[in-house]
């Protein structure tokens, strides 16, 4: 990738998510892995894609509607942080989820998805066919900014509400409920 710097001040592109095996020099890092790019100048990064998955599928909507086969048993979603400044929490109504997979390498869970980092996720299709919430709420308390999709049991036709596990700013809805213990959980299929 060609980078030309057409700023008034020097610039370096820092790529998260991508594994530098073998050339730190592209990582973008100014003053530890590459000097800056001068204006007027230019810098080409070089470096092999490893880690990727296959399968994805981009979301292209304002409300994006995720079908899913319930006879699988299993779903698996791909997320990825595109946040600059906060953590994000990703939550799916009545379904646990199991992340397996940070930036391409298994991984033990994790509370929150942090800045630039790709996820994957295992979801467990156990429940009643219907249409589940998907939020993405804003948990910082400076500004409550909160995302939305619909996970759809395929040829659902029950649009009832799903039940929270957190309101729009992002706090614990049941009456009781166990604290996340990140240390001590694992998948079902690794128990």
């Amino acid at each position: 990738m060609m980078m030309l710097n057409s700023m008034p001040y020097n610039t370096t592109v820092h790529f998260h998510g991508i594994e530098q095996l073998n050339t730190p020099w592209s990582d973008g890092v100014p003053g530890l892995t590459q000097k800056p790019i001068q204006p007027g100048h230019s810098w080409t990064y070089r470096w092999t894609a490893t880690g990727l998955n296959s399968g994805c599928i981009a979301t292209a909507g304002l409300h994006e509607i995720i079908e899913v086969d319930p006879n699988a048993g299993w779903a698996s979603l791909k997320l990825i942080s595109a946040a600059s400044l906060k953590s994000l929490m990703f939550l799916i109504d009545e379904h646990p989820m199991y992340i397996y997979e940070v930036d391409a390498c298994l991984y033990t869970p994790l509370p929150t998805i942090y800045t630039g980092k790709r996820y994957a996720a295992m979801i467990k299709l156990g429940k009643p066919w219907k249409d589940y919430t998907i939020r993405d709420p804003d948990t910082q308390g400076d500004q409550i900014i909160s995302g939305f999709a619909t996970l759809r049991y395929q040829d659902s036709q029950d649009t009832t509400p799903s039940q929270p596990y957190v309101n729009y700013g992002g706090r614990n809805t049941p009456a009781v409920f166990t604290p996340l213990d990140d240390k001590g959980i694992m998948p079902p299929y690794l128990r």
